[in-house]
């Protein structure tokens, strides 16, 4: 979080930079959290996603209690059941936290289901604004185009880009051991 604040303000001291070295270089912004709360098919999707997760927390619950109660059960019959049986409901109980941990992974972890329809559902919604920025950027002449809610670039003229030129001064910082070789 701190690095993307870090990089955020590099990159507005760099925009606002080259527009004071630029006068006439035109800037816009978009804001696509309004776009998100106002433009039909991305609240279907988004009503979509809260379905899809809503059925998903009622399946965790239903494991969630049915651990709880196998728990219940152990302790309850703890003093009379045999070691055996004992050690059956334990593992019995691990097994069960051990599918619930892997189905919280598998439906809301780094690259889970909801991430991954969310990537689906909102890509082509995405791809759309992207496209249509573009073209508005190219009609009325803007050479940037911001996104006023995620600090992002979402155009910018080709000659403004100077991405290789950053990448050879950081080659030349940090030259590579030809004994390694690169990866």
């Amino acid at each position: 979080m701190r690095n993307q604040t870090v990089f955020r303000c590099l990159f507005f001291l760099f925009v606002f930079g080259l527009a004071e070295a630029r006068a006439d270089a035109k800037l816009a912004f978009v804001d696509s959290e309004r776009i998100m709360k106002t433009h039909p098919p991305a609240l279907e999707a988004q009503s979509q996603l809260e379905k899809e997760n809503d059925e998903w927390i009622k399946e965790l619950n239903g494991m969630e209690e049915q651990l709880i109660r196998l728990k219940r059960d152990l302790e309850a019959q703890s003093l009379i059941l045999s070691r055996v049986l004992k050690k059956e409901k334990e593992q019995e109980i691990m097994d069960l936290t051990r599918v619930i941990e892997r189905f919280k992974r598998e439906k809301w972890g780094e690259d889970g289901a909801l991430m991954r329809r969310q990537k689906e559902l909102l890509k082509p919604i995405f791809d759309q604004v992207t496209r249509i920025v573009h073209r508005i950027a190219d009609e009325d002449g803007y050479d940037f185009v911001l996104d006023s809610r995620m600090g992002v670039l979402l155009f910018g003229k080709p000659e403004y880009d100077i991405t290789d030129r950053v990448l050879t001064e950081l080659e030349k910082l940090s030259p590579v051991d030809s004994s390694q070789g690169r990866k």
